[in-house]
Parts: C-alpha cells; sequence; structure tokens
C-alpha cells in the first residue's frame, strides 16, 4: 500500500504527481460517482497548485545560480 502523506504536511513534488495520478484514475473510473469526483477534483487543484509553486520556486533558484556563473570576458580584439 502506497503512504499517505498527512493532510497538514505539504507532499513532496512526487508526491503530489503520484496522488495526481491516482485521482486522475478515479475520476476517470465510469463508477466513480458524481459526489465522489467533484471531491476530488477539488484535491487534485490543490495538488496542482503544490507542483505549481515548487516549480516556480526551483525556476527561481535556478536563475539565481545561473546569475551567479561568472561569464568569462571576451577581448574585443581578433
Amino acid at each position: 500500500m502506497a503512504k499517505t502523506t498527512p493532510k497538514n504536511t505539504t507532499p513532496s513534488f512526487e508526491q503530489a504527481m503520484d496522488e495526481l495520478e491516482k485521482i486522475l484514475d478515479t475520476i476517470g473510473d465510469e463508477n466513480t460517482p458524481l459526489d465522489k469526483s467533484i471531491e476530488l477534483y477539488a484535491q487534485a487543484a490543490e495538488l496542482i497548485n503544490t507542483c505549481n509553486t515548487v516549480l516556480n520556486n526551483a525556476q527561481v533558484k535556478i536563475q539565481e545560480i545561473s546569475e551567479k556563473i561568472i561569464q568569462p570576458e571576451y577581448d574585443d580584439e581578433f
């Protein structure tokens, strides 16, 4: 059985993506009742926000690292 993240903690990016896949499988099942699908849709929206936040933070970190890279100085003489 898969480990679940307690409701009061933020899942890692990988955990959120795994949970999103499970939710999509469940919503896609024609036997899933509409009210359950709506509940899962709301959970998916929260997980998507979590993933977007993680990705945005990663993008900022990468940009900060890239800005620290020393660019070589080139002579204008050829």
